[in-house]
């Protein structure tokens, strides 16, 4: 089915002016020989349909993005390249090795951390660009002039966010609630820690147990804001904090209180309703406004190129991050040409669900995106989506 999905797919777009393919169906070959050279370099067909069906959708996405910029007058020649597998790099490996792809211009893709290694150290031997569009924990921006890394490893998307975080709140009376036995994010509180103490604050913690409301009460100022913040993204703390919060409110009216959480709570929709009684703040690298008119148009436009077809409910939406991809680095070769890089501050666009905003991380080094959003789940039921890192 998802070989058949992909072969309608690649036959629909064919009449795209400058698409072609690589690893596919050969005969539909349409190239200009003086365009640009992009490689989507993706495990498409695996053998978890669910899967490719995630990959298809990005590469869906970013095809949008080229149609919005063809009709700006852009004209790049694309080639899919297929790597059978979300971890192994052996079909990879081999397709190194073809013309195609030491012809390129810039590479889009690669899913595990060894393929994100096999096709960086390509791209930097061969002089390619080569964009890493999904999260990975290494910092290949760090060692490799070719590579712009789409997603910052955790403890810079933490630096990033204490700093923003102690700026806004720098005034406030801080309380970290800790679930036992769950430190998933104790990077990030001890960076925010850090950040706090060369301001001369000090945050108060307490655990979620048996003695949560009564602790949490004797912590809380009167004549400050107060502003919880989760020490684990888990549902089950949430669980145990949202109806004390409730509490709280009916009991202390007039108490100023925000809460401030990680980005898989936008995961949980079962809690969205007490995220805007709370007045709850998130950071996170994805946000998609569903009531945005650009995601309104980019969703009417992706069900009338495919068949009425909707997006697959995962966070990040694969089909809106391969359209950001597309439209920032598509924008940055229309623009500057091959070299885009030395005009990177000037490259402007307006993303879906990814804010882009890449620097070096040394004067040696590629490029790292430093975008983040804090995202606002206001009390009037309305959410302020703010962009940081520029």
């Amino acid at each position: 089915m998802i070989k058949r999905t992909l072969a309608v797919l690649l036959l629909a777009l064919a009449c795209i002016k400058g698409y072609s393919q690589s690893e596919s169906v050969p005969e539909w070959n349409l190239q200009d020989i003086d365009a640009i050279k992009v490689g989507v370099v993706l495990p498409f067909i695996t053998k978890s349909e669910g899967k490719s069906a995630r990959f298809i959708e990005y590469y869906e996405g970013f095809l949008l993005a080229l149609e919005e910029m063809k009709s700006k007058g852009f004209s790049a020649n694309v080639y899919i390249f297929d790597m059978g597998s979300e971890t192994g790099t052996e079909k990879l490996e081999s397709l190194l090795e073809t013309s195609e792809m030491r012809d390129l211009d810039l590479i889009i893709g690669g899913f595990s951390p060894d393929q994100v290694d096999v096709l960086s150290n390509f791209a930097k031997q061969e002089g390619i660009k080569y964009a890493i569009p999904f999260p990975t924990k290494t910092n290949e921006a760090q060692k490799n002039t070719e590579v712009f890394q789409l997603n910052a490893p955790s403890e810079i998307l933490y630096d990033n966010t204490a700093r923003i975080l102690a700026n806004l709140f720098g005034n406030d009376n801080i309380i970290y609630v800790i679930e036992s036995g769950n430190n998933s994010k104790k990077e990030f509180v001890t960076t925010l820690n850090g950040q706090l103490n060369q301001r001369g604050m000090l945050a108060h913690s307490v655990a979620v147990n048996e003695n949560l409301a009564t602790n949490l009460m004797s912590a809380l100022d009167m004549n400050r804001k107060n502003v919880i913040i989760a020490a684990s993204g888990s549902a089950q703390l949430l669980e145990a904090l949202l109806p004390v919060l409730g509490s709280i409110r009916e009991e202390q009216p007039n108490i100023a209180l925000s809460l401030f959480g990680h980005p898989e709570w936008q995961t949980y929709p079962q809690f969205f309703t007490s995220f805007y009684k709370n007045d709850t703040y998130i950071y996170t690298p994805f946000y998609m406004s569903d009531d945005n008119y650009k995601t309104k148009q980019f969703i009417s436009n992706y069900k009338m190129w495919y068949n009425d077809k909707s997006l697959i409910n995962t966070y990040p939406k694969y089909g809106a991050l391969g359209y950001d991809t597309g439209i920032y680095f598509l924008t940055g070769l229309f623009k500057y040409g091959k070299n885009f890089e030395s005009n990177i501050n000037s490259i402007s666009v307006l993303t879906l669900q990814t804010p882009i905003s890449f620097s070096k991380v040394n004067p040696t080094s590629g490029y790292m995106n430093n975008g983040f959003y804090i995202v606002h789940y206001k009390t009037d039921g309305s959410v302020d989506k703010i962009e940081y890192g520029k």
